[in-house]
């Protein structure tokens, strides 16, 4: 199989499976199934289901043989270049306050209280 469909194909079915543990449907059904004692682990769950699915991905970009796609010209390529610095250094509080704002603090800050030696 070509290199390329097959990394494609890894992630794809990574976007999959991640898009599938965030829905809420499946967190809401979850939380019955599990009830609230352990659903409160599931956050923790999901990030450890997550890295270790993409783990494979890594391997293949490493161990594949590579070739360039595409190259985008010198006009375009400056265009791009600072339409991403722009973005970046112009727009990060609007999806840094987006992201956060569905983290519980409190109960994570309990969580890391309980479990830290030092």
């Amino acid at each position: 199989m070509n290199a390329f469909l097959l990394i494609l194909f890894a992630c794809a079915l990574y976007g999959f499976l991640h898009s599938l543990l965030a829905a809420r449907w499946l967190k809401a059904w979850v939380r019955r199934q599990w009830g609230e004692s352990l659903y409160r682990w599931y956050r923790l769950i999901y990030n450890v289901i997550v890295s270790l699915t993409f783990l494979p991905i890594l391997a293949l970009l490493a161990w594949l043989p590579d070739r360039t796609l595409y190259v985008i010209p010198i006009p375009w390529s400056l265009i791009t270049g600072f339409s991403m610095v722009a973005d970046h250094r112009f727009y990060p509080t609007a999806g840094t306050r987006r992201t956060l704002s569905g983290i519980d603090t409190k109960r994570f800050d309990l969580l890391f209280r309980h479990r830290c030696l030092f």
